[in-house]
């Protein structure tokens, strides 16, 4: 039978763990910004770095009660940034279709070291979703893992 109410889950972003450094020194009670993103649905998170320059959010789940049709093309944005000096300093950045964080991003985010002094990369994926599908690209400060090749972001 058909549930009218039921809601329909949709992980916009997984458990997030990280450390942010500026020259291998923890950055202690600096703001981290996290931003979903999916349809027009907006969520916006804040986070302060411990004394050891870790922070923490929680998963981000939108629910509706409608189910996104496959033939959709729907993207699902997650922004995770800080400012340092004023200037925006992206942690992660990913627009990707997805109604649930492939397994890159999963491992990725929970376990993120972030040197803020570094370059920030554009780092690609296989699309393991697609047959002969374009790499995934993730614009990042950190060290990812489990990528194809990286290339220097400007």
């Amino acid at each position: 039978m058909f549930d009218f109410f039921k809601k329909f889950k949709y992980t916009l972003s997984p458990e997030v763990k990280g450390t942010l450094v500026l020259d291998q020194r923890p950055l202690e009670n600096v703001t981290v910004y996290l931003e979903a993103n999916f349809l027009k649905n907006n969520y916006k998170r804040s986070s302060s770095t411990n004394e050891l320059g870790e922070f923490h959010f929680k998963p981000v789940i939108h629910a509706q009660r409608f189910k996104e049709s496959a033939l959709n093309q729907t993207y699902s944005y997650i922004g995770i940034y800080t400012y340092i000096n004023e200037e925006k300093k992206y942690i992660w950045e990913s627009q990707l279709n997805y109604v649930s964080p492939p397994i890159f991003i999963k491992d990725n985010l929970s376990n993120l070291y972030c040197e803020l002094e570094g370059t920030e990369f554009r780092y690609f994926f296989k699309n393991i979703n697609l047959e002969n599908a374009g790499d995934l690209m993730v614009i990042s400060n950190c060290n990812l893992n489990g990528f194809l090749y990286k290339r220097h972001f400007s």
